[in-house]
C-alpha cells in the first residue's frame, strides 16, 4: 500500500510545490535528475499541470522520448492556452527546464511548438464542447508553426504505447463529483484499469490540482489512482 504520509505530503506537506517522481514509497524531485537519467515507466506528481512539461523537455534532452512523443491528456480541461513567445525557447539543458514556466492551462502548446509533444489526444466526460482555442482554426494556427499536427478528443482512451501520458485528478470529479467515496472508488479503479491496458506510457504526470477539485478529496483520489500503477 501507498503510505499515507508520502500522498499527504504531496498534497499538504513539504512536496506540495515540487515535480517529483513517485516510486514505491519514495519521493525523488525533478530537480535531482539533473544528473541522472529518467528510467522509462516514472511517474511523476505535481500540484501544478504546468510542471509536466519540465518533464517532458528532460526527458527529451535525455534522450528518453523522441521528438514530438504522442501526449494522451486525461483532464477536465483542455490546458491547450497559447502562450507567450518568450516560452517558446528551446531549452537544452537541465537547468534551462527547470527555470521554465508555464500557466497551468498553456503548458502543452508550447511543448508542441518546441517539437517535445507531437500529436495529443484530449480524453474528457460527455457534454464538453468545443471553444474557440480548441477548434479547426486553432489546429490551423499550430500547424503553421510545427508543421502536420493533430488534436483529437472525445471520452474513449485509445490505445497506445510509447507516448506521454498526462492525467489531472479533476478529471474524475468533473461529472463524478456527487458521487458517495464507495461509487466514486470504483469508478476511479474501472477507469485506471482500461487506461493502463490499453496506454503503454513511455512517462506517466499525474497533476493533483488542487482546488479545482471540486470534491476537496484530493488525498484519496490520488492514493486511487497511484494505487493502480501498482497492480499492473
Amino acid at each position: 500500500m501507498l503510505k499515507e504520509t508520502l500522498v499527504s505530503e504531496m498534497v499538504h506537506g513539504k512536496f506540495r510545490r515540487e515535480v517529483g517522481m513517485v516510486r514505491g514509497d519514495e519521493y525523488t524531485s525533478l530537480s535531482e535528475f539533473v544528473h541522472k537519467s529518467i528510467p522509462r515507466g516514472s511517474i511523476f506528481v505535481m500540484e501544478d499541470h504546468s510542471g509536466a512539461r519540465k518533464v517532458w523537455e528532460l526527458a527529451r534532452i535525455q534522450g528518453l522520448t523522441a521528438p514530438r512523443t504522442p501526449l494522451i491528456h486525461i483532464d477536465a480541461h483542455s490546458d491547450l492556452g497559447l502562450a507567450p513567445s518568450s516560452s517558446l525557447l528551446v531549452p537544452t539543458t537541465p537547468e534551462e527546464v527547470l527555470s521554465l514556466s508555464n500557466g497551468c492551462g498553456a503548458y502543452i502548446i508550447p511543448a508542441v511548438r518546441t517539437r517535445t509533444v507531437g500529436d495529443v489526444t484530449w480524453v474528457h466526460h460527455n457534454g464538453i464542447a468545443y471553444s474557440e482555442s480548441e477548434g479547426p482554426a486553432f489546429v490551423a494556427h499550430v500547424r503553421e508553426q510545427v508543421g502536420d499536427w493533430n488534436l483529437k478528443r472525445g471520452t474513449s482512451v485509445p490505445e497506445a504505447q510509447d507516448v506521454l501520458l498526462d492525467i489531472d485528478l479533476d478529471y474524475f470529479t468533473a461529472r463524478w463529483n456527487m458521487m458517495s467515496s464507495l461509487f466514486l472508488n470504483g469508478k476511479i479503479d474501472r477507469f485506471m484499469n482500461q487506461v493502463l491496458e490499453r496506454v503503454d506510457p513511455v512517462i506517466t504526470t499525474i497533476a493533483i490540482s488542487k482546488g479545482w477539485i471540486k470534491s476537496g478529496e484530493e488525498e484519496r483520489i490520488l492514493k486511487r489512482v497511484l494505487g493502480a500503477f501498482r497492480k499492473e
